[in-house]
């Protein structure tokens, strides 16, 4: 193609105003960039060097004044306001450090355009005086309950208010806890602790202020706790205990033909209701069942069993162990002085049979926690 054959207007429409590169326009036209380059000389166009090219603003930079306009009164971002000159956050950026422009801060910039901070009083009157929530007064304010606890933290003002006999809204009462109760029982839902505790969180916290177990609070609605108990925990021990799984009645087996005292599901944590699976002394044993899972089923059970550990370490502070079974040989020399033992141990095909037990456990069989606990159960 001849470059003096395309057009002036077609150059200064492509070239100038949509600001398309040569390469761009030659491919359009089946031709050489050198053949563009000829017609804008022809048309005595100037060609873009290679900052401009970078820059889609270099020489048409808005101003300092209608930046600040835009920024400032109107509460644009600095993206919004790229994006409207159709350039790069990176340029307007360095367009604004040219300017000496003060930026907005993302706190600034996710408050209402029309956003004044809160004197102290005004804080103090929400909060004591007309006894709204962060959450409320954030609502009045357009921000979320974050921002308005570091308000009150900066203004030195305590958050919680201590009233005597106060009941908090949404308190949960004995009588609305049992009602809860029956209702989760008559849509057939697992009124197990474990899954109430995963799935319905405030009910079950409610429950055990009002009732101080989840088992009287569900006996308190007139269901048998224990046959629910007995359904979820499908594995009877030889000692009578009802476990929740295989490995599990696997340890709890081992324990009692051994004459080990032992408690099940202690408590770690009243702040997370976390539990071990067994408790010897100072011992804690973890079955890891859930270690061979794959995928996000995997992730999730590691996860949480992480959060478990962390808040085990916690409780128990400086010198804890955590070890697997595999690794007891190791760890040894450490137990004496380390205030609590936390003993991992990992199933082999959902099994974990007197051989491991004995490899992993064994040592527990010098301890002085031995007793008779076949005349304990004898009961049962």
């Amino acid at each position: 193609m001849n470059y003096k054959y395309i057009s002036k207007g077609f150059l200064i429409k492509e070239y100038e105003a949509k600001r398309r590169s040569a390469i761009s326009i030659a491919k359009e036209l089946g031709c050489g960039e050198t053949t563009i380059f000829r017609a804008l000389e022809f048309c005595k166009i100037k060609r873009r060097t290679s900052k401009e090219n970078q820059n889609p603003l270099f020489g048409k930079e808005p101003s300092k004044e209608e930046l600040i306009e835009q920024h400032y009164p109107q509460h644009l971002s600095i993206n919004k306001i790229a994006e409207k000159y159709d350039t790069s956050l990176g340029n307007m950026k360095r367009l604004f450090d040219k300017y000496k422009i003060r930026t907005k801060s993302h706190n600034e910039m996710i408050r209402p355009k029309d956003y004044i901070e809160p004197t102290r009083e005004q804080l103090r009157e929400w909060l004591y005086e007309k006894g709204l929530t962060t959450t409320q007064i954030g609502k009045i304010l357009g921000v979320t309950s974050a921002t308005i606890r570091n308000l009150f933290i900066k203004k030195g003002i305590p958050l919680k208010k201590t009233i005597k006999d106060k009941k908090p809204k949404g308190f949960w009462t004995k009588e609305r806890v049992i009602n809860n109760i029956k209702e989760l029982n008559n849509s057939k839902i697992n009124l197990s602790a474990k899954f109430m505790s995963d799935n319905y969180g405030k009910l079950f916290k409610g429950a055990l202020k009002e009732f101080g177990t989840w088992g009287n609070a569900v006996n308190s609605a007139e269901i048998d706790y224990k046959k629910i108990k007995d359904k979820y925990y499908k594995y009877l021990c030889e000692d009578g205990h009802r476990v929740l799984s295989i490995p599990e009645m696997q340890v709890a087996n081992w324990l009692y033909k051994n004459g080990i005292e032992y408690e099940y599901e202690p408590l770690i944590s009243k702040m997370r209701k976390f539990k071990g699976d067994f408790k010897v002394g100072k011992f804690w044993i973890e079955v890891l069942g859930g270690w061979a899972y794959k995928e996000a089923r995997g992730k999730e059970y590691k996860k949480r069993f992480d959060e478990k550990i962390s808040t085990f370490q916690q409780k128990n502070k400086d010198g804890t162990v955590d070890c697997f079974g595999e690794e007891i040989e190791q760890y040894k020399p450490y137990f004496d002085n380390a205030p609590a033992i936390l003993i991992k141990l990992i199933p082999k095909n959902n099994q974990l049979k007197e051989k491991q037990l004995t490899e992993q456990t064994g040592f527990l069989l010098t301890l002085d926690n031995k007793t008779n606990v076949k005349e304990k159960f004898s009961h049962l």
